[in-house]
């Protein structure tokens, strides 16, 4: 008994710019093959991006907080300096960034 070939039942929209479509285009005709066919060898031939790790997207969540917080800080140096004062940004301050930093750094290479 001869096996049928799975139909394929699922269409897909997909929008190109001029150009690609014509890329696209002339990458099938080269090849002898439908449009479609090349669209879809190149789909699933082309490797993905592999998925970020709950880790990576820990640490970026954190740096971004600490973007922040180095902004904040360098915000109130600056407007203090503009209005003539002493800035209010501490040692203590920057040495909480840096700590802050430093374990980052441990969670993303681990311990030495």
């Amino acid at each position: 008994m001869v096996k049928s070939k799975p139909k394929r039942t699922r269409m897909v929209r997909i929008r190109f710019t001029e150009d690609e479509y014509a890329a696209v285009s002339q990458k099938a005709i080269a090849s002898q093959l439908t449009f479609s066919e090349a669209v879809r060898r190149a789909a699933l031939s082309q490797p993905l991006p592999q998925p970020k790790s709950e880790m990576a997207i820990a640490t970026y969540e954190q740096l971004a907080k600490l973007g922040n917080n180095v902004n904040q800080l360098a915000k109130a140096a600056n407007t203090a300096v503009k209005m003539g004062q002493e800035p209010k940004v501490t040692v203590e301050h920057w040495q909480k960034v840096y700590q802050t930093i430093k374990q980052l750094g441990l969670e993303i290479v681990g311990d030495r």
